[in-house]
């Protein structure tokens, strides 16, 4: 990150606490997607129970985590329309169509012609709803700026408390009123609200040494997970219960705040620690859109977790290295990608197109930036 005073730039340091949380967050979408795929959620016996349901709890953050931190940097930064061009065609397309190809090949099913368009154009499909969301709420985000700059504090808190009612507590306590989010907590307004939060957090929050508070709370809010499902079995309401397990659920809110807050009042990692925590956050996002690509055969044809979650100790186990060698693997390539793209950069911005497209993208900045 950089910023100008006066005719120098000057580089400005960056949170290796969030950086450190963003690298987390990354590891619980693929474990939550583990999971998922690999039907451990689906096992009504005990201990599976627990355990699987456990490792949702804790992970079920992932998203919500990712808008706070989107959230605290965007609003006090500039918009640059370049950066969606970068995340939609420079990040989702291009691995779209590579690993979409291969899992494809893999998955041993005939080719169809649907399956090759949804592969090319990745963004019109529900599959990548969160980068769809994601745009969406950048493209949104001059205007939440001003908005939220041009509010006293009061305001922006009121502005806090009237969204998590209407579009978290109420939705969850009367699913089919007016205020219902169809898309559980995936869709804009969601996504909005834990914007206006992370905002409020970054222009009045005074960082102090709570890491205790915040780390009960969020065990605390695991627990009530755990819980309300069990109970929820246990009255023959299971259906009900996935409802506190949505993005938009107080409790899941709560949950990623008390997480997001944790890290900020943690010490500052210094250091070389720091360096290398930084340059692996910056590969969090590809990490995201290339095993997604793949999700259809990763933990079933590559990864067969399927066949292994009967047994709690070797699932769990299975599941957890099998994340962390998809990370790994994810950032190794990114950096690959990376350093491909620092070869032939100077080639792509000598084309006429892309001058043309950069001269867009400036007035663009200007519009929506105007008065920020």
């Amino acid at each position: 990150m950089r910023e100008i005073k006066g005719d120098k730039m000057v580089k400005k340091q960056r949170n290796s606490n969030i950086e450190v949380l963003r690298i987390i967050a990354t590891f619980m979408v693929i474990l939550l997607h583990a999971l998922g795929w690999s039907r451990a959620l689906q096992i009504m016996e005990y201990p599976h129970i627990p355990v699987y349901w456990g490792l949702e709890a804790i992970s079920i953050v992932a998203v919500n985590v990712f808008v706070l931190i989107s959230g605290y940097y965007m609003v006090e930064s500039k918009f640059k329309a370049n950066n969606i061009f970068k995340i939609g065609i420079g990040g989702v397309w291009i691995y779209s169509i590579i690993f979409g190809m291969i899992s494809l090949k893999l998955s041993g099913e005939a080719i169809l012609p649907a399956q090759v368009i949804k592969i090319i154009f990745p963004l019109i499909t529900k599959k990548f709803w969160f980068i769809n969301s994601y745009l969406t709420l950048y493209i949104l985000s001059p205007i939440l700026n001003k908005t939220i700059n041009s509010i006293s504090k009061k305001m922006h808190m009121y502005l806090i408390i009237v969204m998590f009612i209407l579009f978290s507590v109420r939705t969850t306590i009367f699913p089919m009123t007016w205020s219902q989010d169809p898309s559980g907590g995936m869709g804009i307004i969601t996504f909005i609200m834990i914007y206006i939060m992370a905002s409020w957090i970054r222009k009045y929050y005074q960082i102090k040494n709570h890491v205790k508070i915040w780390g009960g709370i969020y065990i605390l809010c695991v627990l009530t997970l755990v819980l309300s499902k069990v109970i929820m079995i246990e009255i023959g309401a299971l259906n009900y219960s996935t409802k506190f397990y949505m993005y938009n659920s107080p409790v899941v809110i709560i949950e990623s705040i008390s997480l997001f807050l944790l890290f900020l009042n943690r010490k500052p990692i210094n250091g070389r620690s720091s360096n290398i925590i930084n340059k692996m956050a910056q590969h969090s996002f590809s990490c995201y859109i290339i095993h997604f690509s793949m999700l259809s055969v990763l933990f079933t044809k590559i990864i067969p977790l399927d066949k292994y979650v009967h047994r709690v100790s070797v699932g769990v186990i299975l599941a957890l290295v099998s994340c962390i060698v998809i990370f790994l693997f994810c950032i190794m390539v990114d950096m690959l990608k990376t350093n491909l793209e620092k070869r032939y950069i100077a080639l792509i911005e000598s084309h006429k197109s892309y001058k043309a497209y950069m001269k867009i993208c400036k007035k663009w900045d200007e519009i929506a930036n105007e008065g920020n």
